[in-house]
């Protein structure tokens, strides 16, 4: 998350929340 741009860093966040939710479910 250093030298990723804001965006892919965004998305990232975005389909890291989603897997930590399918995980927990």
């Amino acid at each position: 998350s250093r030298a990723y741009p804001k965006q892919l860093e965004e998305k990232a966040a975005v389909y890291r929340g989603m897997f930590e939710e399918l995980g927990i479910l």
